[in-house]
């Protein structure tokens, strides 16, 4: 299972999570933003995932299925 399956599959038990949430999901500790940012970038081009909110610090982007 690639690591873009997992988001997906991370997605679809819990919507909306952010990136840190979604890569401690999947990876647990040892999880960081980084570890799921390119799959989400790779995804949200697919059109497979939708991207809410207006990202930074405050209100960091969260992810749901389209």
């Amino acid at each position: 299972m690639t690591v873009d399956d997992r988001v997906l599959d991370a997605i679809s038990k819990q919507p909306y999570q952010t990136e840190l949430q979604l890569s401690q999901s999947i990876f647990g500790k040892e999880g960081y933003q980084q570890k799921v940012n390119p799959s989400c970038r790779r995804l949200l081009k697919k059109h497979l995932i939708k991207r809410i909110g207006k990202g930074g610090v405050g209100e960091p982007f969260t992810y749901d299925l389209l």
